[in-house]
């Protein structure tokens, strides 16, 4: 239902336009106008793999890991099926796992830190769900992207810690790793989840903590593997961070001052984004770091766990340590996992869950507004 109500934002506003697609997908019709941006990268990565283009601006195609474009490449080749179509099919497919888990993790983290909850587990992890499908940058995932898989990674990964399944968390670290750098969050999170479970186990023996510290490291073979690869191909383990630094904001000052003079700075002046939909998407993003930081001290509060809190903090610090909030909503998603116990909070109370579902409508809105903005950049005018 999600993903066709998205189909309907796109088709209904290319219909409203009657404006030409604007790039070579035209056999997709509508459908290809999920695939520009980053999509556009992704694309050319599928079709000639990692060559080095020398842009004026240093942006390269190394700075977008293979797990996406590769996957999509070997469907439309078993398949026939135009690569873009292939990979809209495949981050539907991969949106549904990644459903599952937070499904799952909902109710896990119901079960292991909350108290009776007088609702059935069919809604209460249902309620988890919402908070993946309404989060505004939640879109990405049903683009031609890499969120979806990464989604896969970090749910399927958390949840597995808390569970006490470590190899098998290893392995979906593997799949976040592979997919983007900002799967190297999960390594200090799921450490995290590993000594809170050693903290209140029978088993307090220094060695047992270490033997379960190391199974996550297994998790670097994804980013490992392409890093490899680019040592191989361009002489440079690293290629693809210099190749990220083409998209980041140059600047000699302190990255935090940096962020307050091109965004904090402006907060007042709605004319400085240029129209009212960059303002309100600005204004979204710049409340993250505060919404996200907060969120994981008033877990670490009320529930006594840490992992979300570092789960936060370092979503953060890497984006924001770039100097620019380029990006931060679709960054930020991998934050989703912390939404759940604000899920198992509200249920208890019937004015908090009005208050949740209220903020679930809000965020739904928000995601219908990022939705056609994103779509609208292909149009001229």
């Amino acid at each position: 239902m999600w993903r066709v109500f998205l189909e309907i934002l796109n088709q209904a506003q290319a219909y409203l336009y009657k404006q030409p697609i604007a790039f070579n997908s035209h056999a997709l019709g509508n459908l290809a106008r999920w695939g520009h941006w980053d999509g556009v990268w992704y694309q050319e990565i599928e079709h000639h793999g990692y060559v080095l283009h020398h842009l004026a601006n240093g942006q390269e195609s190394s700075a977008f890991f293979p797990a996406f474009p590769l996957t999509t490449r070997l469907i439309a080749d078993v398949t026939r099926l135009n690569p873009i179509l292939a990979g809209l099919i495949l981050n539907i497919l991969l949106t549904s796992i990644a459903c599952f888990f937070m499904y799952k993790l909902t109710l896990t983290v119901a079960e292991k830190y909350g108290t009776k909850i007088k609702i059935s587990k069919r809604k209460l992890g249902t309620l988890g769900v919402l908070c993946l499908l309404l989060y505004p940058a939640s879109l990405f995932m049903s683009a031609y992207y890499v969120e979806a898989f990464l989604m896969v990674g970090f749910l399927g990964s958390i949840y597995f810690a808390l569970t006490n399944r470590l190899l098998w968390s290893a392995l979906f670290i593997i799949i976040a790793t592979a997919n983007k750098s900002s799967g190297l969050v999960l390594l200090p999170t799921v450490a995290v989840i590993i000594f809170e479970q050693w903290r209140t186990g029978k088993k307090r023996k220094p060695e047992e903590l270490i033997k379960k510290l190391l199974i996550p490291l297994i998790g670097l073979v994804g980013i490992g593997s392409y890093m490899l690869f680019q040592l191989i191909k361009f002489h440079n383990a690293l290629f693809w961070y210099k190749s990220q630094l083409a998209w980041r904001v140059p600047s000699k000052t302190f990255f935090l001052n940096n962020i307050y003079q091109i965004f904090y700075s402006h907060l007042f002046q709605e004319s400085y984004y240029g129209s009212k939909y960059y303002y309100a998407l600005y204004l979204f993003i710049m409340s993250l770091p505060f919404i996200i930081t907060a969120l994981g001290i008033w877990i670490a509060i009320k529930y006594k766990t840490y992992w979300p809190l570092v789960l936060g903090f370092f979503s953060l610090a890497i984006p924001l340590s770039t100097g620019t909030l380029l990006s931060l909503d679709r960054i930020e998603i991998i934050t989703v996992p912390m939404a759940t116990f604000i899920v198992i909070a509200c249920v208890k109370k019937r004015s908090y869950m009005i208050g949740f579902l209220s903020v679930l409508t809000l965020s739904g809105l928000a995601l219908v507004l990022f939705t056609l903005g994103f779509l609208r950049v292909l149009f001229a005018g």
